[in-house]
């Protein structure tokens, strides 16, 4: 399967699941919430098939549905130009994350798999990866209904001790997310 049609299917289940959530939702007020920001990537110690470096900056956004002390975020990262791989020109990564929640701190996990297009060679992608999520999410004080979140996110290639135990904090990425609550 093409890139094209990867990136396509993934964007349709995107939709078809955003429409599904708010066509069926009980109480619909204040449970979505639309997020846009960016992810500073680091060059991984341990997983190399991630395409960036230390200091790449790619753009998120995302949906989010929260019930209770939980909420599913489906959402797009994308990078033009990293740094990582000189051949890469664009990344996009699809990503499905069940974030907890517990007042203004958040913690959970996610499914994610990466898209690359590429000048010299034929388009390529990395296979499904993980990672945990840890962060705080505040609302903005003056504005209504807008929040502000703060994570750090571990990669890591298969759910194996022995590949999980390799964790080093310099391998964790940060990102910050604004957020409009509806």
């Amino acid at each position: 399967m093409t890139l094209k049609k990867n990136f396509r299917l993934i964007c349709i289940t995107i939709l078809l699941f955003f429409v599904s959530v708010t066509v069926f939702a009980e109480n619909p007020k204040g449970n979505h919430r639309l997020s846009a920001g960016a992810r500073w990537h680091k060059n991984h110690s341990v997983f190399d098939e991630l395409p960036f470096d230390d200091g790449d900056i790619s753009y998120l956004m995302a949906y989010e549905y929260h019930e209770g002390v939980a909420l599913w975020q489906v959402g797009v990262d994308y990078a033009k130009n990293p740094d990582g791989d000189k051949d890469v020109k664009r990344i996009y990564t699809p990503q499905l994350n069940l974030i907890f929640k517990d007042r203004i701190f958040r913690a959970g996990t996610g499914i994610l798999k990466s898209f690359m297009t590429c000048d010299q060679e034929s388009d390529r992608d990395t296979s499904i990866y993980y990672q945990f999520i840890l962060g705080l999410d505040m609302d903005i004080p003056f504005l209504n209904n807008f929040t502000i979140g703060l994570n750090g996110h571990y990669a890591f290639q298969r759910w194996k001790w022995d590949k999980l135990k390799e964790f080093s904090g310099k391998d964790i990425e940060y990102s910050v997310l604004l957020g409009f609550q509806f």
